[in-house]
């Protein structure tokens, strides 16, 4: 081989290399968030509400939202939601914890969380429809999946994956 050709070689694997590295560079800046679905007790929101003892260990369900992305997120506290089933409720029809506490914008590598209690969650969802297959036989009817999900202030969609509540005994899963 001739130097020449060598030469050629090397130049169009450095702009190859020069390319790529551009594209990832672009990629690591992206906006990314993850939601996550889960459950937890009332008495972690003790600083926003007055609660009696009884009140203490009442269950909610969560949004965890993590920014995982190069750079911070605005996140539009209007536009939390839950759907199942063709059920969805939002952020306007019922009251949410932590919603005045997102902050704006949310930092790369920073979680936060909103949540609802677990009744108006079962209700606003229709998850009442379900009784009638609560029995040991029919049991495994009452499985639907959860999607959590809310936008940015440029509109941009997030949403979980892979969620899903037992009705018959109040669990909630992730699927893998």
């Amino acid at each position: 081989m001739e130097l020449k050709t060598i030469a050629s070689v090397v130049g169009v694997l450095g702009f190859l290399i020069s390319v790529a590295t551009f594209v990832l560079t672009r990629m690591e800046r992206r906006k990314k968030l993850v939601v996550e679905i889960f459950k937890g007790h009332l008495i972690e929101y003790k600083d926003e509400l007055i609660l009696n003892e009884d009140q203490e260990y009442d269950e909610i369900v969560k949004i965890r939202i993590t920014n995982i992305g190069g750079r911070p997120v605005i996140v539009d506290a209007a536009s939390f939601y839950f759907m199942s089933n063709g059920n969805k409720f939002e952020r306007n029809d019922c009251d949410w914890l932590g919603i005045k506490k997102v902050p704006s914008p949310l930092p790369v590598g920073q979680s936060n969380e909103v949540a609802v209690h677990l009744e108006t969650f079962e209700s606003l969802l229709k998850m009442k429809d379900l009784d009638k297959y609560c029995n040991e036989n029919d049991c495994d009817k009452t499985v639907v999946k959860i999607e959590a999900g809310l936008k940015d202030i440029d509109r941009k969609g997030y949403k979980s994956k892979g969620f899903q509540y037992f009705y018959y005994v109040g669990d909630l899963s992730r699927t893998t």
